[in-house]
């Protein structure tokens, strides 16, 4: 079972609260060209590359983003656990569907201005969450442009989840959550949400 591989390939090259990017550099450049397409996706406020990897060559296109908060390392740490766990078992069953199914286009730090300094916002203070809409920084200009190339069928804000949540009826702490904002006021659930 999976679960039972999370010991053989949890990156242990990083750990803690605090990740920057010169903490994910290395582990970057070790990954292997003949299992990732590496390349730089454009650069931070502060000219810092934020880098894309991209894996897999199915029909279903995903993005999936990290420390869009730079306070917020858990998502970066585990997209470094699922390369490691591709690269070593690129050969079984498992990988070879996710691979075949999904072409997958990760950016393992979207604001590694942030990171440095371990707050939520970019250099100039933007809350890149807050900011798909008037696009003012140059981070999440680069993400929608993603987005829209790719013609992403999903797309993922990979965030931190606090300990405060916990499975509904149990005392399970959740260790994922996903969020379907509503398009109204209503708040009304449509197909899409």
């Amino acid at each position: 079972m999976l679960e039972n591989k999370y010991a053989l390939y949890r990156e242990k090259k990083i750990s803690g609260l605090q990740i920057r990017f010169d903490d994910i550099r290395p582990l970057i450049d070790e990954l292997s060209p003949k299992y990732f397409k590496k390349s730089i996706l454009g650069y931070s406020e502060q000219e810092n590359p934020i880098h894309l990897i991209h894996l897999g060559h199915g029909a279903t296109p995903i993005v999936l983003w990290t420390q869009m908060h730079g306070d917020e390392s858990t998502a970066t740490k585990s997209m470094f656990d699922l390369f490691a766990y591709i690269q070593a078992e690129y050969h079984t069953e498992p990988v070879n569907n996710l691979l075949n199914r999904c072409s997958l286009y990760v950016v393992p730090m979207l604001n590694p201005d942030g990171a440095a300094v371990y707050t939520r916002e970019n250099a100039n203070g933007i809350d890149l969450n807050r900011d798909a809409v008037s696009l003012q920084s140059k981070e999440a200009q680069l993400l929608h442009n993603l987005i829209r190339t790719t013609q992403a069928q999903f797309a993922f804000n990979l965030h931190d989840q606090t300990s405060f949540y916990s499975v509904f009826g149990t005392a399970n702490a959740a260790v994922m959550s996903f969020l379907a904002p509503a398009a109204d006021e209503s708040r009304s659930l449509t197909a899409s949400r």
